[in-house]
């Protein structure tokens, strides 16, 4: 027999009674003390439930019948908003890349030239331009379509890593990369008639008088070749193809041709860096949209004379010194015209790689040369130099007009 004279019931563990006491082998010793403790608990135990049930009718009872003052309400409405402020604060102080739309600018023209290259009025003209086309987040990322253009141009502006990007903007580095391809094919698929070739009334209407002075109005473009490092291919053939002797890298080798007045008028596909000037410009389509009687303006490198000559067009390169020891009077006074011009050219393909740092900060991965299905069938570094020199179109010139 228990302590209390009867069994405890099964899952009742506090009860003294619970712990068998009978026949243990030994003669059972019961305190006064353990009744009085379990006595203590079992009230205690009562005594809050009591209190839970009353507390809980007395909350529904100030909830029917003491409603909220309406100051109050203003009051508590007045203090979401505060932390809602104070929140997107704090967003902001922990994004400090990531603009939510213009007004984040405040029409900076500094500001909006260091993420974009582009001065306010014309990043706003480009954004309306493209809005359309780009690419529309998912509303759980919380990333907007303005966003996606303005980190877009700031990794072709700065060359940011996708990664920072990433990190900065709280969004996953795959969904990132994924908008950084799209907004680059949408870019590449409405700017890049920025870059074509103009009729000659347009070029000679725009000739500047650096040139008018010196050559008349028959000069329609200058030509030059740049280079953009890559990573080395793994295939033999193909190393060997990008292999530049001039940059002691490899290079992937673009053939850019320049107005009079500062515009770029065509840029070609991507060559191996092996490859020469005259065999880029005898592959590319360059000549096929110059007239007779046109004029091109050219560096010692491009040996392209008879090749050019047989379309009718005439071909402005600086004098040369093979089988003489000194140049002639006249070559050397042709030779300074054609340097005097050309630096304002050089200086378009200086802008294009200061304006545009992904071109020549850091090499571009083979990957990037490879022709993709997904979106287009022109590869994403052909795509980025055309884009890149679209943007450049839509600066201001460098090339005076008087």
């Amino acid at each position: 027999m228990g302590v209390n004279g009867r069994s405890a019931d099964l899952l009742d563990e506090m009860n003294p009674d619970w712990v068998p006491n009978q026949n243990l082998g030994y003669a059972n010793r019961i305190t006064p003390a353990a009744v009085d403790k379990f006595e203590r608990a079992a009230r205690r135990n009562e005594n809050k439930e009591a209190r839970e049930v009353q507390e809980s009718i007395l909350a529904v009872e100030d909830f029917s019948t003491h409603p909220v003052p309406i100051d109050r309400v203003a009051e508590l409405e007045d203090e979401i908003k505060s932390l809602r402020r104070e929140m997107q604060l704090m967003r902001d102080k922990h994004q400090p890349f990531l603009c939510n739309s213009f007004e984040d600018f405040g029409q900076n023209d500094d500001k909006c030239r260091y993420f974009t290259a582009l001065n306010y009025k014309v990043f706003k003209s480009l954004y309306k331009f493209l809005e359309p086309h780009l690419p529309q987040p998912a509303t759980s990322f919380g990333t907007t379509k303005f966003q996606i253009l303005l980190f877009t141009l700031s990794k072709l502006r700065l060359d940011i890593d996708l990664t920072l990007i990433a990190y900065m903007s709280g969004v996953h580095l795959s969904t990132i990369s994924r908008y950084y391809h799209k907004c680059i094919y949408v870019m590449f698929q409405r700017l890049k008639g920025l870059v074509s070739w103009p009729s000659r009334e347009a070029v000679q209407n725009s000739m500047p008088q650096c040139f008018r002075r010196r050559f008349g109005d028959k000069v329609s473009v200058v030509i030059d070749c740049f280079e953009i490092l890559t990573e080395k291919p793994s295939e033999v053939l193909q190393a060997a193809q990008m292999w530049s002797n001039y940059k002691h890298s490899h290079t992937v080798k673009y053939l850019i041709g320049i107005a009079p007045n500062g515009m770029i008028i065509f840029i070609s596909n991507a060559f191996g860096g092996r490859a020469s000037d005259k065999f880029i410009t005898e592959k590319s389509a360059l000549l096929s949209k110059m007239q007779k009687g046109d004029y091109i303006m050219a560096d010692r490198g491009f040996l392209i004379k008879n090749y050019v000559e047989n379309t009718g067009v005439e071909l402005l390169l600086p004098a040369f010194t093979v089988g003489q020891d000194q140049l002639h009077p006249l070559d050397i006074e042709k030779t300074r015209k054609l340097a005097n011009v050309r630096i304002h050219v050089e200086r378009v393909i200086v802008q294009l790689r200061n304006k545009y740092k992904i071109l020549y900060k850091n090499k571009f991965p083979i990957s990037t040369l490879k022709r993709t299905k997904n979106y287009c069938e022109t590869p994403l570094m052909d795509q980025i130099v055309t884009v890149c020199c679209s943007l450049v179109n839509l600066c201001p010139s460098v090339v005076p007009e008087d």
